[in-house]
């Protein structure tokens, strides 16, 4: 049984060892050998004073006292911390991968900017739509064909008393008059009709009349036609039609009347009269009337 130290350079010895390993001196029978741990390093008392080679088999027998407990657990340590940093790895990766990148918060930005735009652009109300008037349509006035009528002889509708030529409708309902005059008084006058000229505003002919005003449409020689008012241009028709129209000529249809530059035209649908000076006239009838 080999003692616990040499006795030659005091250094620790294993119970089967036969001869120092430091110092190669053989083990001399001894007290029992103290049990020294196998990993407890040299004592400097031990050290000092002793040679290089000394030093060195010191060195050589501390390793060698290392026994393989002492590796495994060396070899788990490093196990574990091999772990430790794969989990850190691990973890850190997954936070970095849980969090948008700074291109994706840009892009989410820029997405949430254009989404708020679009927000704004609705929640701003659209200017409203400037109201256009709707495009004024002409319609063409009626015109008659001379060719189609029959001219009579003025000479016929001459009244007694009274200046130009005089005429009523077949039907009793119109009454008109052609001054002589170039510049003299010429239209008709409807009994009844179902129409009515506006008169609302001061741009109207009858707009705050004095008496009955729209009865009939008249004009001064070669002025524009206009509503009648008929303390202001009375005739014959005036009279004769509410009398049934006794004493005064009937312009039949398919029959045309010219005095001076103004031709009235008879036929079912009214009575037409128009200026070849001005170009201006009228059609008129109980359900209509058409000023031009």
């Amino acid at each position: 049984m080999s003692q616990g130290t040499c006795e030659n350079c005091a250094l620790p010895l294993k119970p089967e060892d036969k001869f120092c390993g430091t110092c190669g001196a053989p083990v001399g029978a001894a007290a029992d050998p103290v049990a020294t741990p196998a990993v407890d390093l040299p004592t400097p008392a031990a050290l000092t004073g002793r040679s290089s080679s000394f030093s060195l088999g010191a060195l050589k027998q501390w390793v060698g006292s290392l026994n393989k407990r002492t590796l495994i657990f060396a070899g788990a340590g490093i196990a574990a911390l091999a772990v430790v940093v794969a989990l850190g790895i691990g973890i850190g990766t997954s936070i970095r991968s849980s969090q948008p990148s700074a291109a994706s918060q840009a892009q989410e930005g820029d997405s949430g900017t254009v989404d708020q735009g679009d927000s704004a652009a609705e929640a701003t109300p659209s200017p409203t739509p400037e109201k256009t008037s709707a495009p004024v349509v002409i319609i063409p006035h009626y015109s008659p064909d001379p060719g189609s009528f029959v001219p009579a002889d003025p000479a016929r509708f001459v009244l007694s008393g009274f200046d130009g030529a005089n005429f009523i409708s077949p039907s009793a309902n119109l009454g008109c008059t052609i001054s002589s005059d170039p510049h003299g008084l010429w239209g008709c006058v409807a009994l009844e009709h179902h129409w009515a000229f506006e008169s609302d505003t001061s741009d109207d002919y009858c707009y705050n009349s004095v008496g009955p005003c729209g009865d009939g449409i008249v004009a001064m020689g070669a002025e524009p036609t206009h509503p009648r008012m008929s303390q202001v241009s009375p005739f014959p028709a005036d009279t004769v039609l509410s009398n049934g129209g006794a004493g005064i000529a009937v312009l039949q249809y398919g029959e045309s009347l010219t005095l001076g530059s103004v031709t009235c035209y008879s036929e079912s649908l009214g009575v037409s009269c128009q200026s070849a000076v001005s170009g201006h006239g009228f059609t008129i009838a109980r359900d209509r009337n058409d000023v031009y």
